[in-house]
């Protein structure tokens, strides 16, 4: 995959032929489906996802406030994490829909990534934390920001 001038290019490496060509707004990444059957491309403004291999656009979800850093789908492809500078959304993927937030760094969130059944979700942040989300109390509205910790300075 690889997106220019507004063109997103998808190839099946095996058959080394292009399998669909669609327009997007400039991205600045890209995301595979675990299935493989859709991409993700962000940019700050918000994502755009793609059937693959039609190329045909499935939804899109636009940030509001905080730009869009990275995109991650968790390991069953039923949701998505949209990593923002203010924290993660963490949308369903059939509805579109955002179902929780999770805030809590000190400072800018650079990325996130979702554990081996997509139970977890771990974030990380320029404030050199990374945090350990459950996603099912995510969604049942009871994953509170992370305490503020001091730094130990203990040797």
């Amino acid at each position: 995959m690889y997106v220019e001038r507004s063109t997103l290019t998808l190839w099946d490496l095996d058959a080394h032929a292009a399998v669909a060509t669609v327009k997007v707004a400039p991205a600045a990444g890209l995301a595979l489906s675990p299935r493989g059957d859709e991409v993700a491309a962000w940019r700050s403004a918000g994502v755009q996802r793609f059937g693959v291999p039609d190329g045909a656009l499935r939804a899109t979800w636009k940030a509001s406030g905080d730009p869009v850093t990275a995109v991650t789908y968790a390991p069953d492809g039923g949701r998505m994490a949209v990593v923002t500078f203010g924290g993660v959304r963490l949308l369903d993927v059939a509805s579109g829909a955002e179902v929780a937030r999770l805030e809590g760094h000190g400072a800018l969130l650079t990325s996130a990534s979702f554990d081996r059944d997509g139970g977890r979700l771990v974030t990380a942040s320029w404030d050199t934390t990374g945090l350990v989300w459950s996603v099912a109390e995510a969604v049942a509205g009871h994953a509170p920001p992370a305490a503020k910790r001091k730094r130990s300075t203990a040797r």
